[in-house]
């Protein structure tokens, strides 16, 4: 199982990263924001289609358990635990890589775009 670092500098530089990864892993300090926001490289991990882990009380781990594309692990031991599990059974990685590839066409950065485009155009004066 391949890992991705916790750096790289943003832009275009992160591709080689998501190219080699087998899961995105986004485990932080539960923080008030995170209940309400998401990181965008969630989506730029969706995009690259790779199944997320995030940590319980966030946002993220709400939608990666609505949308069936990743786990939500408790903490950092429960994270070790997992990860352990999931090197014994990868067959678990595979399951999880087809509901992202399924769920990429609804979390695109076009598909954002077009339920912009609908909510404004609802809301129209």
């Amino acid at each position: 199982m391949s890992t991705m670092s916790r750096g790289g500098g943003g832009g275009g530089g992160l591709n080689s990263y998501y190219a080699s990864a087998d899961a995105f892993v986004l485990v932080r300090r539960p923080h008030p924001y995170l209940e309400f926001a998401m990181p965008i490289k969630i989506f730029e991990a969706i995009g690259h289609g790779l199944p997320l882990i995030a940590n319980e009380g966030s946002l993220a781990a709400k939608f990666i358990h609505t949308e069936n594309i990743g786990w939500v692990v408790r903490d950092a031991l429960d994270l070790r635990r997992f990860l352990l599990h999931l090197l014994a059974h990868p067959g678990e990685l595979g399951d999880k890589l087809k509901s992202v590839r399924l769920s990429q066409e609804h979390h695109s950065w076009v598909a954002r775009a077009r339920q912009v485009a609908r909510t404004l155009s609802c809301r129209a004066f």
